[in-house]
């Protein structure tokens, strides 16, 4: 039984993570995850894994019989619809990962290469602020996550590329077409490096705008 994806949730890893889905799959077929629980009544299974380029856990619900990934949830998430996922799980799936890169690092007798420079943050986390008709602020919504490479880790770089705009205008016009009866509109664009990165903050009319 090999992991494959659903469309939903391969649309899913290509929103929420920087991990490629291939990369994904492997990490499932390997058992490189922690089964925390699964669905009374049906086949899936939630299995708790670790993304080193996102520095968080997500959880991905599979079906057990099938393989078939149904969907990816972050842990915030996961706790809203389902179960809490403890932090003492969330180091075990983390260690899972690190012990085996440590397993992988091929031995040498060469002097080891500073690889502080590999410390920074990977990834741009971009979310967005939602009000209502009345502007009045209602939730928080994810937009995704770009990696930081291709523009140096510069937040400036990453807003002036009209591919990135387009790419999280698109996004955003998805994301309201879901919930279009409330009558609800992104108001500000939050854009950050890394977890504990600081936020940037654009109105959505001015990136828009700028990116056209």
């Amino acid at each position: 039984m090999q992991a494959h994806f659903s469309y939903h949730a391969f649309q899913r890893v290509k929103g929420r993570i920087s991990m490629p889905h291939y990369e994904l799959a492997k990490r499932l077929d390997d058992d490189l995850v922690i089964n925390i629980g699964d669905e009374p009544n049906t086949n899936r299974v939630h299995k708790l894994f670790y993304s080193e380029a996102d520095y968080m856990c997500f959880v991905a619900v599979q079906d057990c019989h099938t393989g078939m990934i149904i969907t990816i949830l972050p842990i915030d998430y996961h706790e809203n619809i389902a179960w809490s996922v403890p932090i003492e799980l969330q180091q075990q799936a983390k260690l899972l990962i690190l012990k085996e890169a440590y397993i992988s690092m091929p031995v040498s007798d060469t002097p080891p290469t500073d690889y502080s420079n590999q410390l920074e943050p990977q990834v741009f986390k971009v979310s967005a602020t939602v009000v209502n008709e009345y502007g009045e602020r209602v939730r928080s919504m994810t937009l995704g996550s770009w990696q930081s490479g291709p523009y140096g880790q510069s937040i400036d770089a990453l807003v002036d590329d009209k591919k990135f705009v387009s790419n999280l205008k698109q996004i955003i016009d998805d994301k309201l077409a879901c919930t279009a009866q409330l009558k609800e509109f992104v108001q500000t664009i939050i854009i950050k490096l890394g977890k504990k990165g600081d936020s940037v903050l654009y109105a959505k009319s001015d990136l828009i705008s700028a990116g056209a």
